[in-house]
């Protein structure tokens, strides 16, 4: 609304009267008031809505706000008459606390304050730049001489019932023990304080990217970090942003500091969200979303804060009994302490509400400080407990899991050598029955046809000497192949120093072609003898039926399709298959099929490529390693 213009006149015939009755009573005692400090007892209050004048009046410091003036769009402006001092020193204005976020002009120019970290020689500045000052940081302007008016202006809705609680006037000399004893006991406790649990905030963060699952530190370090901005902002000498969002950013950060005590307490008893707690953060949620709409609208901001004041504190009392109630769980004497950390932050919180409601003086400090820092400290030293807790249950942990570790490797080694026992006792016995397979298939096959063709009168002496013969190689080729180290070019070599001078007597040449890549082929022992014997059939065979005067043996490695593969060939210039094989002969090829399926080779038996004459038999036995 906007005045008439008979009521701005008798508003300035009230500023003219006021500054008359000032200025004579300041005369009076003017020799008293410029040496010691004064209090300053009156001025004159201006009320602005949007730029329209709503309320002027000579109030009494510290005055009474009415309760429609804490919204948007308010201004309030307190103009305070200064008598010249003249030589008796620098007169200074020390204002220990104001309303809201406000400018200082001293005869309407900007004045910077007096300042542990502003120039003790502040400058005056241009009042189109003037800065806004934090209402709740102690300040003390200087006075130049000459000065008949200062003013303070309050830039937005104020947080507490008085616009000015308290304003004194001295000598610098004299006010500035009292501002840096003011200033340390608020601002300065408060920027300590908050830089240091901003700074636990950061760490307990880092500690839990360390220890993901123990979320409880998450949640502290958020719950510190939250309180820590708050108190930076609150305790900030300056406001460098709009006045309006300044005031809203303490009841802002107010509504995550409770949510991150009832998720630490949560976390802390293993509890997970319920249904309730779900709502807690759906209210914290919308009241987030009210400080934006209330920004954006312009309209609604004291009642948002103070739902947020309302929020805080139901969720600190809700911990608290959370606290208690879980106490045998929590253990009686972290529960105790806690309990005492919420006492002391909610009785430190009703104190602040009853000063910001106007139901006690506004020149009181907060307890904020003291009730958090308490808290803090209580929560911090349980999580420590916790932490400590779980780092020795871990360790205790650690240890069994070692101890547990080493029984089981002993138990493990002992295992391993019982099985290398077995195995070398399994594969002894193996061999043992292999040997006796081989001798009782090879020896005692031929040693028992021999004696029972003697018996029946059946053979003669050149097939009962042909028949040992074939045993005493077969004998042999067991004795070659006994040592599991010799590698299958030494047991054909042995096969070779024994059948070359046979052949020679029979007057068939032995053609040898051995591959070098043999001389580290190490086979098996009963795979080594199936191959000697498919040889040692084959060139019995070629004795025996097949009337040659040459035989070529051909072993070497070669690369097949399917992989790698050893080559063995025994091929002869004998009559070949011109006419049908003897019975006898049928038996050998038949034994040659069954020993090379035995051992996984193919066998192949043919003529030898044209023009030469005879037979060619071929053997493939693949090897492990490449593959083609």
């Amino acid at each position: 609304m906007r005045l008439k213009f008979p009521s701005v006149l008798a508003v300035f015939w009230g500023l003219a009267l006021w500054l008359g009755a000032a200025t004579t009573a300041a005369a009076a005692s003017l020799a008293d008031g410029c040496a010691s400090a004064t209090r300053i007892e009156q001025a004159l209050r201006e009320v602005t809505l949007n730029g329209s004048l709503i309320d002027s009046a000579v109030v009494t410091i510290p005055d009474k706000l009415s309760r429609d003036w804490r919204r948007e769009g308010i201004k309030i402006r307190y103009t305070i008459a200064v008598d010249d001092c003249g030589t008796a020193g620098e007169q200074t204005i020390w204002l220990p606390r104001v309303g809201g976020p406000y400018q200082f002009r001293v005869q309407d120019r900007a004045a910077l304050p007096v300042h542990p970290f502003i120039a003790l020689d502040a400058p005056e500045v241009d009042s189109d730049k003037a800065k806004t000052f934090n209402g709740r940081a102690s300040m003390l302007f200087r006075i130049p001489p000459a000065t008949s008016r200062v003013s303070v202006e309050i830039q937005t809705l104020p947080y507490i019932p008085s616009g000015i609680p308290n304003a004194e006037r001295g000598p610098f000399t004299v006010m500035i023990p009292l501002q840096m004893r003011s200033y340390n006991e608020q601002s300065g406790g408060m920027n300590v304080i908050s830089l240091i649990t901003g700074f636990i905030g950061m760490i307990a963060i880092v500690l839990w990217r360390a220890r993901p699952m123990d979320r409880y530190i998450l949640w502290f370090g958020l719950m510190c970090f939250a309180w820590g901005v708050r108190g930076y902002i609150s305790s900030s000498d300056e406001v460098w942003f709009s006045p309006l969002v300044f005031e809203l950013i303490n009841p802002f950060v107010l509504v995550f500091f409770p949510i991150g005590c009832l998720q630490t307490t949560l976390l802390l008893l293993n509890r997970s969200i319920t249904d309730k707690h779900k709502k807690f953060l759906i209210a914290a949620g919308a009241l987030l979303a009210s400080f934006a709409l209330s920004l954006i609208a312009e309209r609604g901001a004291d009642a948002v804060r103070l739902s947020s004041y309302a929020f805080c504190m139901f969720l600190l009392f809700y911990t608290a009994y959370t606290i208690w109630n879980a106490r045998y769980q929590f253990g009686m004497w972290r529960a105790a302490l806690l309990a005492a950390g919420f006492c002391a932050l909610i009785g430190a919180s009703v104190h602040d509400i009853l000063m910001i409601a106007g139901a006690i003086s506004s020149q009181r400090n907060s307890w904020a400080l003291v009730g958090f820092t308490t808290l803090l400290l209580a929560y911090a030293i349980v999580c420590a407990h916790f932490v400590i807790r779980t780092l020795n249950q871990s360790e205790a942990s650690n240890e069994l899991l070692e101890l547990r570790v080493r029984e089981k490797t002993q138990e493990l080694a002992h295992s391993y050598e019982k099985l290398r026992s077995f195995e070398v006792t399994q594969a002894q016995a193996q061999e043992r029955e292999r040997l006796l397979r081989d001798m009782h298939d090879g020896v005692g096959a031929q040693l028992m046809t021999a004696l029972r063709g003697l018996e029946r009168g059946v053979l003669d002496k050149d097939a009962i000497a042909n028949a040992l013969q074939d045993g005493l190689d077969d004998l042999r080729m067991l004795m070659d192949n006994a040592d599991p180290q010799s590698t299958f070019a030494d047991r054909l070599a042995a096969w070779r120093s024994r059948w070359d001078a046979r052949l020679g007597l029979l007057g068939i040449q032995l053609h040898w072609q051995l591959g070098d890549d043999l001389d580290e082929l190490t086979l098996s022992g009963d795979t080594a003898l199936q191959l000697l014997r498919v040889v040692q059939e084959a060139c019995t065979n070629v004795i025996k039926h097949a009337h040659a005067t040459a035989i070529w043996l051909t072993a070497k490695r070669s690369i097949r399709p399917a992989g790698e593969a050893l080559f063995i060939e025994v091929r002869d210039n004998g009559q070949g298959f011109s006419n049908p094989p003897l019975s006898a002969s049928r038996r050998g090829l038949a034994n040659m099929r069954f020993r090379a399926k035995q051992i996984g080779a193919e066998l192949a038996i043919e003529p030898p490529p044209l023009p030469a004459n005879g037979c060619c038999v071929r053997l493939w036995l693949p090897l492990p390693g490449r593959t083609g």
